[in-house]
């Protein structure tokens, strides 16, 4: 894989990610105002997850999903995380420490691959401002 691929590959799983654990905590979530910003991430997530497909079919690539075991394991990480706490608070913690996680992962990648493609670092730095946007709104719910 070229440097172009790997980062589309990181932005596809980077985002289903963020689409699967959205969906999971939306049939936790109680609070009226959160659901609805989790939806509009959900729905953010969902345009990264497409641009990298798009750009992924145009280098001649499929896209490489989640593997099974990142599936459980993430599912699994949220059940035993809000089993005893489904706050809002906790809910959006948990969401920022992910998102965190993202915006720094992100830069690595970007240095990582000096070479890619402008459009395709543009994507990447694109996800990583989605997701410092995302943490800004969501430390309203701390």
């Amino acid at each position: 894989m070229d440097g172009n691929e790997e980062l589309l590959t990181y932005i596809h799983q980077n985002a289903q990610m963020g689409v699967r654990t959205i969906e999971h905590l939306l049939t936790l979530v109680e609070e009226d105002r959160l659901t609805r910003q989790l939806r509009s991430q959900r729905d953010g997530y969902q345009h990264f997850q497409r641009r990298a497909k798009e750009q992924l079919r145009l280098l001649g690539r499929d896209q490489e999903g989640l593997s099974p075991l990142e599936k459980a394991k993430t599912y699994l990480m949220i059940q035993m995380d809000t089993l005893t706490d489904r706050s809002s608070a906790h809910i959006a913690e948990m969401l920022i420490t992910g998102s965190n996680m993202g915006i720094l992962d992100a830069a690595k990648r970007i240095r990582q691959y000096p070479h890619a493609r402008g459009d395709v670092v543009a994507l990447v730095k694109g996800l990583s401002a989605f997701e410092e946007d995302n943490v800004q709104k969501l430390k309203a719910f701390l």
